[in-house]
């Protein structure tokens, strides 16, 4: 926090207990209390010097007022990184440097679509850099294993470029999207060991039946090519 910023948050408190204490005062005095402070207010705003004046100092409140509630909601932040190197100060852009943190994250296979916001706290570099990074991974098994060594790679390139003292915060917002489509040689593949499926063995087939043939009981003759046929 800047020395504008905290002289600011003090002025805040000390008007916050001042009119919490003039509020007391006014219900434990009651009416004729009430009724003082009331004409002393009439006097102070019968003349323009005191109307300017009353006008003049809710306009430096308002003022005080807005300006922290921006602060606290983002705006005004930095939007450069600065940082002492070998050769001197050195200042890096923050757009440019969540347009590289988005490029390694689409450098992953799995990855689709990526988009990368860097929030600079107040202290500088001093602090935790916090990076959010909305990632699409493909449809896969163990989805939080990939989402971790995804944010490792991310905080290894930002400490790369920039190195700071505290490692940043990776923050990683993942979309499944659906899976990748699998060619006829991926598809041919077991997904657990990721070998050629082999079908399971036939069973051995029983050997087709003999034709019946009907049991021979009587007298069998050969014929004999020695033997002449009868004459007819």
């Amino acid at each position: 926090m800047s020395q504008s910023e905290r002289a600011l948050g003090i002025v805040g408190a000390v008007l916050t207990g001042l009119l919490a204490l003039l509020l007391l005062v006014l219900a434990i005095g009651g009416e004729d209390l009430a009724s003082g402070f009331g004409q002393s207010m009439a006097e102070a705003v019968s003349g323009n010097g005191g109307r300017i004046a009353l006008a003049v100092a809710g306009l430096v409140l308002i003022g005080a007022l807005l300006f922290l509630v921006l602060k606290a909601v983002g705006f005004g932040t930095s939007k450069t990184i600065e940082f002492d190197g070998d050769a001197g100060q050195m200042v890096v852009e923050v757009k440019a440097l969540e347009e590289c943190l988005r490029r390694t994250a689409l450098e992953d296979p799995d990855v689709t679509d990526a988009a990368a916001a860097i929030t600079i706290p107040r202290g500088g570099i001093a602090r935790t850099i916090v990076c959010d990074v909305d990632v699409g991974l493909h449809e896969r098994a163990d989805i939080p294993g990939k989402g971790a060594d995804l944010a490792s790679q991310i905080q290894r390139r930002f400490l790369q470029i920039i190195p700071v003292e505290k490692d940043p915060m990776v923050n990683l917002h993942i979309t499944i999207r659906a899976p990748k489509h699998e060619s006829p040689a991926t598809a041919a593949l077991t997904p657990a060991a990721g070998l050629p499926a082999v079908s399971a063995p036939e069973p051995p087939k029983e050997p087709e039946p003999l034709p019946d043939v009907p049991e021979f009981t009587g007298e069998r003759r050969y014929s004999s090519g020695d033997e002449e046929e009868p004459s007819s």
